[in-house]
């Protein structure tokens, strides 16, 4: 739609251009991620920021992996055999598939993401090295990520800045870590009061 109201050929070479990405990083990265990531609903336009968004985090946590910078970096192991599935012998069978979908649903929130100053696998998005960066503005994550980017790529730091800075990284995601544990456990916990509640 936005071709339609097109005026200037900057602006038509411009949506091109963005159409043109999209097509490229739907190749390197398997369509059916982004689906289930996003839904099935998703614009065009969509697709593309959160195309350019995955793609800018990937490369940016690779950037520094190779470079051996200190860094903040998303690590993420899809295994749903943590979830604690013993609840359900107290769940009345004809309530059993019901209450099992629930902890499945539970168990994608509550999932074995962490963040790490090691560079490591993200098996959800397929991909070697991962992180927040693109979203500063409602994830603290992407703050230090940032805060990575100013000190390592457009400053140059001491060695005891560097080492004061590391100190800093490890407390921080040492910080998040913690915070995600307890939404873990809240989760759990929470699973647990709605299945056996009477």
């Amino acid at each position: 739609s936005l071709f339609n109201i097109c005026y200037e050929e900057e602006e038509e070479k411009l949506i091109e251009d963005l159409s043109n990405i999209k097509n490229i990083i739907n190749k390197q990265n398997s369509q059916d991620v982004f689906l289930k990531e996003l839904g099935v609903n998703v614009t065009t336009s969509e697709r593309i920021v959160a195309s350019l968004m995955i793609c800018t985090n990937s490369k940016v946590a690779e950037y520094f992996a190779k470079n051996g910078y200190p860094f903040i970096y998303r690590h993420y192991t899809d295994d749903r055999s943590c979830i604690d599935k013993s609840i359900l012998d107290n769940v009345p069978n004809c309530e059993r598939e019901r209450c099992d979908h629930f902890l499945e649903e539970i168990g994608k929130t509550s999932n074995n993401a962490v963040y790490s100053l090691e560079g490591k696998n993200h098996d959800g998005l397929g991909l070697g090295y991962y992180s927040h960066v693109t979203s500063p503005n409602r994830r603290y994550a992407d703050i230090i990520a940032n805060r990575c980017i100013d000190n390592f790529c457009f400053s140059d730091l001491t060695d005891k800045q560097i080492k004061d800075f590391e100190k800093y990284l490890k407390d921080e995601v040492d910080y998040l870590n913690d915070r995600l544990e307890g939404i873990k456990n809240y989760y759990d916990d929470y699973a647990k009061f709605v299945l056996t509640r009477k």
